[in-house]
């Protein structure tokens, strides 16, 4: 059976995309990669805690040595408090995470793939959507067997406050959502990811469900 799937990391995006596409009762599963980040526990079990709420099934995969790889090469405490939170590790592993649940999508299934990035995240939309485009097209080329799978975007022209509003309008457990890129037990609140969700939630204006350590 066709069905829909959703690249989630546990976020407030993605958890909302999950819930929004809920309730359009489309057969929906969720696919989670813990790239081996110190918020990676955190953000699988919000992903979780979204699955068995929502009845979605998970499929999650693990790089456990992908931060290795890199290190010292990237050092994820920097990036972590960049100010700007487009720019840190998981982001940064965005086309190739994107590429894989295409092609998982292609031999499940799939007939449409759902990315939760935000019209900040996308920056220059059009030209990031044709180049995620490009990914699908070069994956049809190397595996022409398997069926076609459209990409959306159905947040690239709201911002992270309309996200949220959005949640609110769809009963999405925004609290267990995961922006925190450090792995506490609660959210840091000083980490560029934290404060980006801190002035998002301000910005909406309804209150922030959120528990903080700063």
């Amino acid at each position: 059976m066709a069905y829909t799937l959703i690249l989630s990391s546990g976020g407030i995006e993605s958890t909302v995309a999950s819930y929004t596409t809920h309730g359009n009762n489309e057969p929906t599963r969720l696919i989670h990669f813990d790239i081996g980040h110190s918020g990676g526990r955190q953000e699988a079990a919000a992903t979780e805690k979204t699955s068995i709420a929502l009845g979605m099934p998970l499929k999650k995969v693990s790089f456990p040595d992908l931060q290795g790889m890199f290190s010292g090469i990237m050092d994820e405490e920097a990036l972590a408090d960049e100010g700007d939170t487009r720019c840190n590790f998981e982001v940064s592993f965005l086309p190739g995470l994107i590429e894989l649940s295409i092609l998982y999508g292609r031999q499940s299934g799939a007939r449409q793939l759902v990315i939760g990035l935000t019209k900040e995240q996308m920056g220059d939309g059009q030209q990031k959507m044709a180049a995620i485009k490009k990914l699908a097209e070069a994956n049809q080329e190397y595996n022409p067997e398997m069926p076609s799978l459209e990409v959306l975007f159905p947040f690239s022209e709201l911002t992270k406050p309309e996200v949220i509003a959005q949640g609110a309008r769809v009963n999405a457990d925004l609290a267990s959502a995961w922006s925190c890129f450090k792995g506490f037990y609660q959210h840091c609140g000083t980490c560029a990811s934290c404060r980006e969700r801190k002035a998002a939630f301000a910005a909406y204006g309804n209150g922030d469900p959120t528990v903080y350590l700063g």
